[in-house]
């Protein structure tokens, strides 16, 4: 157990498994996600428009899998177990013939009535039920077989039958709504505007939201000002009024109806100041909205949020005045429904209110492992992405948070201000710009890999300050120029740095026509000189390598003779500059008393060996091991590969972040003749951002794993050292995160190297003056030096700040500063060339603090 988290036991069979998985209960909710079949997108489906969410009843259109024109809808109460092997999580699964050629279905109704919009984008005809000319007349020009068109049906039974209900155009859009009004009317947005006049083709523009009122026909929704997006749609159930919110000119506002969304007026809306008293206030023109909804209370409401923080907007006397309230705590997503609501942070933590954003009471919630959260609740559930049910509101909860919370004062750490010292130096085009990975311990001296593509040159570029001021950048050389028909490669390594190269054969060039009156052509200009014939598919080559060792300063170089079958796919090739090779695997080993390199040289083919290159130049040719194809929760794996020395054995190692950690690693036996693979499963799953890679911590190769923390789980890093076969990656060692104070190592300071991502409230502020704008960085992943829950930082990666509404700086920036800001690195790279630049820094400790540094991720705890 390190700091809360539990590694599972060795994984030995094929395909792997999990052998010990422990899920939490959560009150009040339910996880139905099938392990096959047809997958409900639940409120990913919501959010799109192909599903919508009436009281308990979840109506949603899913095609086929197999061929995606023909349609069946999931239709059923959330939350119903059924013994009924047709249903899904309570489910039914019902085929529409009528949808058959639909691209894209959009679902609305009400508890009695469910409206379907088939866009079928031009791309076909219906094969059921007609359509086309049918039904109330069209708003905007009739719709040819050719023209993309919305059909509409309705079923007045539950999803049994469904009935041919009129067509309008389609904008051929992959999302968009439809709702369904108190007195029968039809709302659509995603449909098209009538064909500008004069214009033959069968495109049909985005065009504003349209009504069609019961025996009506098609409308735009009149909405003051130029509109074109409006937000969910909501109908008071008794009043007739109805609401929603849109963008006009700058400002979003609250548009409210008297009329069950005829007609709407304006609602302006007041802002709020951040939590952080330096920070904008959130409001209209910066806030991203969401909603609105209402319920049986007469109360509206809806959301809006700058990044993490949440304001809720309020209106008690049925849109007439608006307040604002501050949500008291960070999260990924709320949904309001009337004074309802439920705040959701992916780690595993959620927040209820029952008064409209008044008070909020914390409730529990599954962790889900997700890039975005979708979150949709209605009167009576809520759905969090496409797996979580909660049903009902009031459940029990474990603590309350009563009022709104006074805002934080801001703490930054101290802000570190630089001026430049010296000229810029070039350094070419660089395979990347260096960062923490490229420093060394010794604070900001930085190691680059410059490769001209041209030329297939290659070297790397040591930077260090200068005695006098300034930086000095030695070059040392790994492969000189070369001509054509020769392929290179070169990859930055943890250790240093290596490169490849070999020369290939061509066939012949095919041979220019024979001219058939030659006295009538010799007046003309020359031919051009043919073009060069294809790769030889099939050839072997000769393979030389060259790596560079950071720890020695050593170069090393060998060659691999006859390596094949080269196949001309792994030749990014040129006809008269050096072509790139495209290599499967190439990476340095660094062991106590020698050095050596893993190289697969070609990436195509499956039967291409693995060798391994010794510093005399001594040469093991090994067999390619099988991958596992599966991780552990039998989706399909998508491993980063990479290979370290274990004594005199190599391993293979492959690692994957997804539903839990798992590791693979397959050891050669001692002749290099074949694999034993072993799989791990790391558990649990941990949500957002994980920091790993391979390298090595008290001079074992070792798979480190960082994260931020969460789920009531601080901050933790650790690695899984490979010492042996039997090693089992359970057994790990505590690794130190990045600390929320400059902590600068000391010249005595010993123990492993270690990048780590930043955390809350670790972040510095770095403003570079000198350039013709002040450049405003902040500090991100750092080099660490320690062990255990401790450790001191070398160095800081810095780059600019991407500030909310804010267009990012035109020249890319970036910056190393050491731990103990005496001295730094800035690199500039010109966009157009690519060609990156270094300046040395000169830095300080000073109070200033930028403005605007609340909504930046790491400034502040939450």
């Amino acid at each position: 157990m390190i700091e809360g988290l539990e590694a599972s036991s060795i994984l030995k069979l094929s395909p792997p498994r999990l052998e010990k998985v422990a899920r939490a209960p959560h009150d009040g909710f339910d996880l139905p996600a099938p392990e096959a079949g047809p997958r409900p997108g639940y409120a990913r489906a919501i959010v799109s428009g192909s599903a919508a969410l009436i009281g308990l009843r979840y109506v949603e259109a899913i095609p086929e899998p197999e061929d995606p024109t023909r349609w069946r809808i999931a239709i059923g109460n959330l939350g119903e177990a059924s013994a009924d092997k047709s249903k899904l999580n309570g489910l039914t699964i019902r085929k529409v013939s009528e949808l058959n050629g639909c691209k894209h279905v959009w679902v609305g109704g009400d508890p009695d009535t469910i409206v379907l919009a088939c866009d079928d984008q031009g791309k076909s005809t219906p094969t059921v039920g007609g359509g086309f000319g049918t039904g109330p007349k069209n708003w905007g020009p009739p719709a040819p077989e050719s023209r993309a068109v919305l059909r509409i049906f309705r079923s007045v039974d539950g999803g049994t039958t469904f009935k041919d209900d009129g067509t309008t155009g389609s904008q051929g859009s992959a999302e968009g709504h439809v709702w369904l009004g108190p007195d029968g009317s039809v709302f659509i947005e995603g449909a098209c505007k009538s064909k500008p006049k004069g214009n033959s083709s069968s495109y049909c523009p985005p065009g504003p939201p349209l009504v069609r009122p019961v025996g009506g026909k098609f409308a735009k929704i009149d909405v003051p000002g130029k509109i074109r997006d409006i937000g969910n749609l909501a109908f008071a159930p008794t009043s007739g009024k109805a609401y929603t919110v849109g963008k006009i000119g700058q400002a979003w506002v609250l548009l409210v109806s008297a009329n069950n969304a005829r007609d709407f007026t304006r609602v302006s809306l007041p802002s709020v100041p951040a939590l952080d008293p330096k920070g904008v206030s959130i409001g209209p023109n910066n806030a991203v909205l969401e909603g609105p909804a209402t319920d049986e209370s007469g109360v509206v409401t809806f959301t809006g949020h700058v990044g993490r923080e949440f304001v809720v907007w309020v209106s008690e006397d049925e849109g007439v005045t608006v307040k604002v309230r501050r949500v008291p705590f960070k999260a990924d997503a709320i949904s309001m429904v009337g004074k309802r609501g439920l705040a959701y942070d992916r780690a595993g933590k959620a927040w209820e209110t029952v008064d409209g954003a008044t008070t909020w009471r914390a409730v529990g919630a599954p962790s889900l492992d997700s890039a975005t959260i979708s979150l949709v609740c209605g009167t009576h559930a809520c759905l969090i992405g496409d797996r979580a049910i909660r049903i009902g509101w009031g459940g029990g909860g474990d603590s309350s948070i009563v009022g709104e919370a006074k805002p934080k004062t801001f703490a930054a750490l101290p802000t570190l201000k630089c001026t430049g010292d010296g000229d810029w130096k070039p350094l070419g085009n660089l395979t990347s710009v260096p960062s923490v990975y490229d420093a060394d311990l010794a604070g900001a001296r930085f190691l680059a890999l410059r490769h001209d593509r041209l030329k297939g040159s290659v070297s790397v570029l040591l930077g260090k300050s200068a005695a006098k001021g300034g930086l000095d950048v030695k070059e040392v050389s790994l492969f000189g120029p070369a001509g054509a028909n020769t392929a290179t490669a070169a990859l930055p390594q943890i250790e240093g740095a290596a490169a490849i190269r070999f020369t290939f054969k061509r066939e012949p060039p095919p041979k220019p026509p024979e001219s058939k009156d030659k006295d009538k052509d010799k007046d003309k200009k020359p031919a051009a000189p043919p073009p060069v014939g294809p790769i030889v598919d099939g050839q072997k080559v000769d393979v030389d390598v060259a790596w560079y060792v950071a720890s020695t300063g050593k170069v090393h170089k060998a060659t691999i003779k006859g390596v094949g079958p080269l196949d001309p796919r792994d030749v990014s090739a040129s006809a008269k500059d050096a072509a790139i090779a495209n290599v499967a695997l190439l990476s340095v080993t660094a062991q106590e008393k020698q050095s050596g390199l893993h190289v697969r040289p070609f990436s195509t083919r499956s039967d291409v060996p693995l060798f391994y290159v010794s510093e005399g130049g001594k040469v093991d040719k090994l067999p390619w091991p099988e991958l596992p194809q599966k991780d552990i929760a039998g989706g399909t794996l998508a491993l980063r590969t990479d290979a370290v020395r274990v004594g005199n054995r190599s391993v293979l190692l492959g690692f994957q972040h997804g539903p839990g950690l798992q590791m693979w690693a397959s050891w050669a036996n001692e002749a290099g003749t074949s694999w034993d693979a072993r799989t791990w499963g790391l558990w649990p799953s941990l949500p957002g951002d994980v920091a790993w890679d391979f390298t090595y911590v008290s001079g074992v190769p070792s798979l480190v794993v960082q994260w931020p923390g969460g789920a009531g789980i601080a901050p933790t890093g650790w690695a899984s050292s490979l010492k042996a076969p039997d090693a089992d990656p359970a057994v790990t060692v505590a690794l130190p995160t990045q600390p929320a104070a400059s902590a600068a190592c000391e010249a005595a300071a010993t123990g492993s190297r270690v990048v780590a991502p930043f955390v809350g409230g670790t972040r510095h502020p770095v403003i570079v003056a000198g350039e013709s704008d002040a450049i405003v960085m902040a500090t991100g992943s750092a080099l660490l030096k320690g062990t255990g829950k401790t450790g001191c930082v070398v160095a800081w990666d810095a780059r600019p700040i991407a500030r909310p509404n804010e267009p990012p700086t035109s020249t890319p920036y970036s910056a190393l500063v050491s731990g103990s800001t005496k001295d730094g690195v800035l690199f500039r790279t010109n966009n157009l060339l690519g060609e990156v630049s270094v300046r040395a820094l000169t830095c300080a400790a000073t109070t200033e603090v930028p403005p605007g540094l609340e909504n930046i991720d790491g400034f502040q705890r939450d």
